[in-house]
């Protein structure tokens, strides 16, 4: 895979977090550092686009993300994002769904393998 963009870095941490606990919602400002994409052997950088990325993956992905309001300690308001039961039906974006069919695969071909060791 080439360049990972923040919109596809925004979907993966939700998508990593969506696999361990589908009811997790995850804070803006989780989406800020790096992260080790366990698929691809690789760090990326998530960088302060990737909030706005998530927005935009939002608004692109409609059936797929769920965003609610959330008012912290300080009185500030600000979005919890998370995945809705992802499927490749669901998104929209042509980039996130190439991205989530390779990650996929790889998932897959993990699940395979360890089934047919332990069998």
């Amino acid at each position: 895979m080439k360049r990972i963009t923040q919109k596809q870095l925004a979907f993966y941490k939700l998508y990593k977090v969506y696999r361990k606990d589908h009811e997790q919602y995850i804070n803006t400002w989780e989406f800020l550092g790096e992260v080790f994409i366990e698929e691809l052997n690789r760090w990326e950088m998530m960088s302060y686009k990737c909030p706005t990325r998530l927005t935009d993956l939002y608004q692109e992905n409609t059936k797929l993300l769920i965003r609610r309001v959330i008012k912290g300690k300080s009185g500030a308001s600000y979005y919890q994002y998370k995945l809705f039961q992802p499927n490749i039906e669901k998104i929209e974006d042509v980039s996130i769904r190439v991205f989530y069919q390779e990650i996929h695969s790889v998932i897959k071909d993990y699940e395979r393998t360890k089934e047919k060791i332990l069998s």
